[in-house]
C-alpha cells in the first residue's frame, strides 16, 4: 500500500502541537510498519527541504517536496481544486492529512484527515480577525465531507465533531495521541543546571507553558499569581510562543506590579521543556478550549504536579491526577496554588497520579491505531 502524508506542518520553525502530532505518528508508524510505503508530501517557496528532510531516514519513506509559492498552491488548491496532491505524489492507495490545511485531492485514493479540536467554531471570539477569515475561506465543513474517516484526538473532540459538523458517527474514530515518556523523565542535574542558567530562572516558580494566545487564559494566570504572590515568594514563569498577546501580557503584569516577579521566556525549543517542567514547583493550564492538551501529559511525565481546567478535554485527558478548576474563576486558581505550594503531601500525590496517568498515553499506540485504521479502509 503506498500511503501518502502531509507533512507541511513540519517546516514551521516554532513547533506547535500539531507539528509534534504528525511528526511523532509519523515516526512512530515507520517504526511498526516496514511494508507499506510512505510518500511524505511537503511544499516551501523557500530553501527549506532542510528542516524535514533529515526526519524520516527509513528506506520505506520518501520526502516529495515541492517548491511553490504558498499563497499560489494554496489559492489553487481552494478555487480550483488543483493540482492534486495524491497525484503530485505520484498516486497512493490512501492519502492522510494530519492537520486542517488547503488541499485538493482526487477521487481515487482513500482518505484520513486528523482534527485536532473545533474552538474556531465554539470560541470564534478568542481568534484574531485573520484566523477566523483563515477558517471561514478553508470551510472545515466541505473539507470534512471528503474524506472516509475522520480521527479525533479524544472523545470530547469526537463529540464536537459529530454534533458541529454533522459527521456519521461511525466516519469518527477517538485516537489519543502519545508521550515520549523517556524523553520527559531523563533529565541530568548538569542539564538542569544548564537550562537554569540559559533561561535566569528562579530558585522556585510556578510554569505556564503555552502559546500566548487569548484561548490559553493566560491573563487569569497572571491575575490569580499576582494574588498567591502577596504571601509567597514563588515566581512565575511564562514560556511559550508570542501570538500577539505579549503586548497585552505585560501590560497586565506591570499593572498588577509584579514585574520582578514574573519571567517572560518566549517560544521554548522541545529539548528543553523536560528540564523546565522538572524544575518547576506546579505546571498550570487553565485553558478554555483543548482538543486534546499535549503540556499537562508532558508535565505530569516529568513529575510534576499539574492545575488544569475542567472544561472541553482535559478533564477526560487529566482524569483524577491534576487539581482542576474552573477557568472562569480566578479565586479558585489563588487556592489552587496554595494548595500545591503549601502542601508538599498533597503536591507529591498529584504528581505521583500524574505520573501514571501520562503512562496510558503513547505513541506505539496511536500508531497501532492509526495503521489499523489505514489497513481497514484499504483492503
Amino acid at each position: 500500500m503506498k500511503i501518502g502524508i502531509d507533512v507541511r506542518s513540519l517546516l514551521e520553525r516554532e513547533a506547535g502541537g500539531i507539528s509534534v502530532y504528525t511528526e511523532k505518528i509519523i515516526k512512530h508508524l515507520l517504526a511498526i510498519d516496514a511494508q507499506n510505503e510512505y510518500l511524505l508530501f511537503s511544499n516551501s517557496y523557500k530553501n527549506s527541504r532542510s528542516l524535514i528532510e533529515n526526519k524520516f531516514t527509513e528506506d520505506n519513506a520518501e520526502l516529495k517536496f515541492f517548491s511553490y509559492p504558498n499563497k499560489v498552491l494554496n489559492a489553487s488548491f481552494r478555487f480550483l481544486n488543483q493540482p492534486k496532491i495524491d497525484k503530485m505524489l505520484g498516486g497512493v492507495d490512501l492519502f492522510f492529512e494530519p492537520n486542517i490545511i488547503f488541499m485538493a485531492l482526487s477521487q481515487i485514493p482513500k482518505k484520513v484527515i486528523t482534527l485536532h479540536d473545533l474552538s474556531f467554531l465554539l470560541y470564534p471570539n478568542l481568534y484574531s480577525a485573520k484566523g477566523r477569515f483563515w477558517h471561514q475561506v478553508i470551510n472545515v465543513r466541505r473539507m470534512v465531507s471528503q474524506f472516509d474517516k475522520i480521527i479525533a484526538v479524544s472523545d470530547h473532540t469526537r463529540n464536537d465533531i459529530i454534533e458541529l459538523l454533522k459527521v456519521p458517527s461511525d466516519k469518527v474514530q477517538r485516537i489519543y495521541p502519545g508521550i515520549d515518556h523517556e524523553f520527559y523523565k531523563n533529565v541530568g542535574t548538569e542539564d538542569k543546571n544548564n537550562i537554569i542558567k540559559k533561561y535566569d530562572l528562579p530558585e522556585k516558580f510556578i510554569l505556564s507553558l503555552a502559546a500566548l494566545e487569548p484561548r490559553k487564559n493566560i491573563e487569569m494566570v497572571v491575575e490569580a499569581f499576582a494574588e498567591f504572590s502577596k504571601e509567597s515568594d514563588c515566581r512565575l514563569v511564562l514560556a511559550g510562543a508570542s501570538q500577539g498577546s505579549e503586548l497585552l501580557i505585560d501590560q497586565l503584569i506591570s499593572k498588577n506590579g509584579i514585574s520582578d516577579k514574573v519571567r517572560t521566556l518566549g517560544y521554548i525549543p522541545n529539548e528543553d521543556k523536560p528540564a523546565l517542567y522538572q524544575l518547576a514547583e506546579c505546571f498550570v493550564y487553565p485553558s478554555f478550549y483543548e482538543g486534546f492538551g499535549f503540556p499537562p501529559l508532558e508535565a505530569m511525565s516529568s513529575g510534576t504536579p499539574v492545575i488544569a481546567s475542567y472544561s472541553s478535554s482535559l478533564s477526560e485527558i487529566c482524569g483524577n491526577s491534576a487539581l482542576l478548576i474552573d477557568p472562569h474563576n480566578i479565586e479558585e486558581l489563588t487556592e489552587a496554588f496554595k494548595q500545591i505550594l503549601n502542601d508538599s503531601h498533597f503536591s507529591d500525590k498529584l504528581a505521583q497520579r500524574g505520573r501514571i496517568q501520562a503512562e496510558k498515553f503513547t505513541w506505539e499506540q496511536s500508531a497501532r491505531e492509526t495503521l489499523n485504521l489505514f489497513q481497514n479502509l484499504v483492503k
